[in-house]
């Protein structure tokens, strides 16, 4: 190999399991205070298309992944409105 070798790094990614702990906590407390809240994780976990929506560390989206963010926050807040004033 005359000196000369690779090196290959492998990666896992774990979903942090306290997530969906304090995940709970805040919808408990705004359903029980009366508060508006947008359980993004619930809408993340199901869909598929935030699969390729991530950054390299994992931790972060890439600019598809906060396109998309932005899409699910802009229908969830149109589709509140439109029930809101049909009561």
């Amino acid at each position: 190999m005359n000196g000369k070798y690779k090196t290959y790094y492998r990666s896992r990614f774990h979903t942090n399991p306290h997530v969906n702990v304090l995940r709970n906590e805040i919808l408990d407390y705004c359903k029980d205070n009366g508060l508006a809240c947008w359980d993004f994780y619930g809408v993340m976990i199901g869909d598929d298309r935030f699969r390729s929506g991530w950054s390299n560390d994992h931790l972060h989206f890439n600019a598809n992944g906060y396109r998309l963010q932005g899409t699910l926050l802009s229908e969830a807040i149109i589709k509140a409105c439109k029930k809101y004033h049909n009561l």
